[in-house]
């Protein structure tokens, strides 16, 4: 699973970030929170909030944001705790640095990257799910 997650990663996301978050185990579960977040916004979107007065796209924006937002504040709380622990590349050698030391930018970036795949994905299932739902059924447009 963590090498197709690198291999679709490694379209969009900087070749270093990416080998740590490979070697630190955590492509599984940023792609897992992701994928959380993401249906949590279509549950309650569609489901919980199955009511005329929020049939809008204003209201659908604001879920689809709010689900991608955290996303992206996962992501880069992730990487910035990563890099707070000041993880050794191999113990002994110091001179070959330390996990997650790309920088902030960095990781916003990669936050970035989280929020336009968590908005696409939760954009992707809208289209899915919204038949089932009777009020909501016109959103997206």
């Amino acid at each position: 699973m963590e090498n197709l997650l690198y291999d679709f990663y490694a379209l969009f996301t900087e070749r270093s970030l990416l080998d740590d978050l490979y070697d630190e185990h955590l492509l599984t579960s940023l792609t897992t929170t992701l994928v959380v977040f993401v249906l949590i916004g279509i549950g309650a979107y569609y489901f919980g909030m199955n009511k005329v007065r929020y049939a809008k796209a204003s209201t659908w924006l604001l879920v689809l944001g709010s689900s991608a937002v955290l996303t992206m504040i996962v992501a880069i709380v992730t990487c910035s705790q990563k890099a707070d622990q000041e993880i050794p590349r191999r113990k002994g050698h110091p001179e070959l640095g330390r996990y997650f030391d790309q920088g902030g930018s960095v990781f916003f970036g990669f936050g970035f990257e989280m929020f336009l795949l968590a908005a696409v994905l939760f954009f992707i299932l809208s289209l899915a799910v919204k038949n089932l739902s009777t009020n909501n059924r016109k959103i997206p447009f």
